[in-house]
């Protein structure tokens, strides 16, 4: 109603700007015990992504609510992409490129900002990176049972991504060329059969993060789709805040759509 148009008016201070905010909000509560209850017809993406706020509840209830406490997991999480920057880029291209990789990723300034704040996308970023360098690692190896452990830990590492943000799934087409189409000369002789079996251990990975939180969400609400219909529910409630035709930044007349989509890309 008017609160929520009054809470995602584009006079305040932003949509993305408010995000550190309201996952420290929920954070600070869940070290409290108080975790969040969903309810049927909510708006709040912020509630869904636990995968962000509640490594830093860890952290608040062992040292107490602080800057330090507040920023200590993405701190880390930043350390790690720099690591995996680096591994990365050495067994591709070798030693000097990972460096120069690692290089990179210390000084970029939108990491450098998620290093101090408790944000959602560098986060999912991480176990997304990760766990496309064990599928990788998976391609570049012989054939071996072992692999389809690694696959199915890929896939829950990719789950984990899904609970910090949710454009994790835009990977999934190029998990798909990746895993069938990759052929080094010595992996030639991997037979569909194969690249389908990790393939599936990947999914079931995945799947069982997604159907562990679906279920809990279904407990709580009796709606199987919850997370989907919580998602729609905020771009509505701020669509204003987004790249809608109704949006006060973002928006366009009819017949502007093709002007105001390449302004959104090269310029916004």
């Amino acid at each position: 109603g008017d609160w929520s148009s009054d809470v995602c008016s584009s006079d305040l201070q932003g949509f993305s700007d408010s995000d550190p905010r309201s996952y420290a909000e929920f954070a600070d509560q869940a070290a409290r015990g108080s975790l969040y209850q969903p309810a049927p017809g909510d708006w709040n993406t912020y509630a869904l992504r636990v995968g962000t706020y509640l490594p830093a509840a860890v952290a608040i209830r062992l040292v107490g609510l602080s800057e330090v406490s507040i920023v200590a997991f993405p701190f880390l999480i930043s350390i790690l992409s720099c690591l995996l920057a680096y591994y990365f880029g050495r067994r591709l291209f070798g030693q000097p490129t990972g460096l120069m990789a690692m290089a990179i990723s210390a000084i970029v300034p939108i990491d450098v900002q998620f290093a101090s704040l408790l944000h959602s996308d560098a986060i999912a970023a991480f176990w997304a990176n990760l766990a496309l360098f064990i599928l990788w690692r998976i391609t570049a190896s012989n054939w071996r049972r072992l692999n389809l452990a690694a696959a199915l830990l890929s896939g829950l590492l990719f789950g984990i991504s899904w609970l910090s943000r949710e454009s994790v799934v835009y990977l999934i087409p190029f998990v798909l060329l990746l895993v069938l189409l990759r052929d080094e000369s010595k992996n030639r002789l991997r037979s569909f059969q194969q690249r389908f079996l990790i393939l599936t251990a990947v999914g079931a990975g995945a799947l069982a993060v997604l159907a562990g939180e679906t279920s809990y969400y279904y407990h709580r609400t009796g709606d199987l789709l919850y997370r989907l219909h919580t998602t729609e529910n905020n771009f509505r409630v701020c669509a204003a805040l987004f790249f809608d035709s109704s949006s006060a930044v973002f928006g366009w007349q009819d017949g502007g759509y093709a002007r105001a989509l390449l302004k959104r890309i090269l310029y916004s």
